[in-house]
C-alpha cells in the first residue's frame, strides 16, 4: 500500500503539528467558487468528498533568492467530479516577483490537503495521498487518520481500483 506525505513547500514537522505555530495537520475541503468570488479552502474535522482531489498542479514563484521556503503563485486544484479551483496569483507592481517559468508541477491519484496557508501566495502547501484510489482507500481502512465520512468512502469506492503510478511525482508540462 503506498500513501504518502508530499510537501510542495517546505514545511517543519514535529509530532503532526506545525513547529512555529502547533498547528495540527487536518483534512481541508475546497469548495469551487461561484461567480469569480474565490475559492474557499478551509479545515474541516474529518475528510469529506469536498477534500478529495485527484490532480494538483503548481508553479512556484520567483524573487525570493535567499528563502528555503518556495512560494506557490498558480495553483490547480481538480476534484473527483472534474470541477476545479484555480488560484492565480496577483502580479507584483514593484516586478520583483513572477512566477517559474516555463513548467508547472502536478501529481495525479487521490490527495487531500492537510496543511494550507495563503496570503499573496500560498506560503504552506502539504498534501497527502495515493497514486491509485485502491491504495488511498485502504489506508484510510487500516489507520486511524481521520474521520471519513460515507459520502467520500462511496466515492472512493466509485473510482477504477488499480491506476498506473507516475513515473515520479514532480512531471514537468510546458506551461
Amino acid at each position: 500500500m503506498q500513501f504518502c506525505d508530499y510537501y510542495i513547500t517546505n514545511l517543519p514537522e514535529q509530532q503532526g503539528i506545525t513547529h512555529g505555530t502547533h498547528t495540527p495537520f487536518q483534512p481541508y475541503q475546497v469548495t469551487v467558487g461561484i461567480n469569480d468570488m474565490g475559492h474557499p479552502i478551509g479545515p474541516s474535522s474529518c475528510v469529506t468528498k469536498d477534500c478529495l482531489l485527484k490532480r494538483i498542479e503548481w508553479n512556484y514563484t520567483t524573487g525570493y533568492p535567499t528563502t528555503t521556503t518556495p512560494r506557490i503563485g498558480y495553483l490547480h486544484l481538480t476534484k473527483l467530479d472534474d470541477t476545479v479551483a484555480e488560484i492565480e496569483w496577483k502580479k507584483d507592481p514593484a516586478g520583483v516577483v513572477g512566477l517559474v517559468p516555463p513548467y508547472s508541477h502536478s501529481i495525479d491519484g487521490l490527495f487531500i490537503i492537510t496543511s494550507f496557508d495563503m496570503s499573496v501566495d500560498s506560503m504552506k502547501l502539504r498534501v497527502c495521498g495515493s497514486y491509485n484510489a485502491s491504495d488511498f482507500g485502504k489506508a484510510f481502512e487500516c489507520y486511524s487518520l481521520w474521520d471519513i465520512t460515507n459520502e467520500a468512502k462511496m466515492a472512493i469506492h466509485s473510482l477504477p481500483s488499480v491506476q498506473e503510478a507516475p513515473s515520479r511525482f514532480d512531471q514537468y508540462s510546458d506551461a
